[in-house]
């Protein structure tokens, strides 16, 4: 609550990034940046609501804004990809947003094309 929203600063690196691949993750993450440079420029909601002390009734009723308002992001979320993706994988990406990272490593079969440039990690 007395925090500010804000694009997480990984994500804004991943936003900057020309090198990401064409894939879906690739077509997920240019509709994710689309998605914070509109108004109120946030990731969108996810339906997990916070941990909170609460009344049943009142719980249930914000359980209930919360899933409402995270379908309507979630569909402008798709509105916004600009080749179909999996309706599961829009799903899973939207719900952790929050999260999403890329990891680059070396191709495989890169360290038996040239072991010079890895036997120096290997020798003690």
């Amino acid at each position: 609550m007395w925090t500010p929203t804000v694009t997480p600063p990984h994500l804004v690196e991943l936003f900057t990034d020309k090198t990401t691949p064409s894939t879906p993750f690739g077509h997920l993450l240019v509709a994710l940046r689309s998605f914070t440079e509109c108004s109120p420029h946030v990731l969108p909601l996810s339906a997990t609501l916070p941990d909170m002390k609460s009344d049943t009734e009142s719980y249930v009723r914000l359980q209930n804004l919360y899933r409402t308002q995270a379908a309507e992001e979630r569909e402008q979320f798709r509105a916004l990809l600009s080749v179909p993706v999996q309706s599961e994988l829009v799903d899973l990406f939207v719900k952790n947003a929050h999260g999403v990272q890329l990891l680059k490593g070396a191709c495989y079969g890169a360290l038996d094309a040239a072991p010079e440039k890895h036997s120096k990690s290997n020798t003690l």
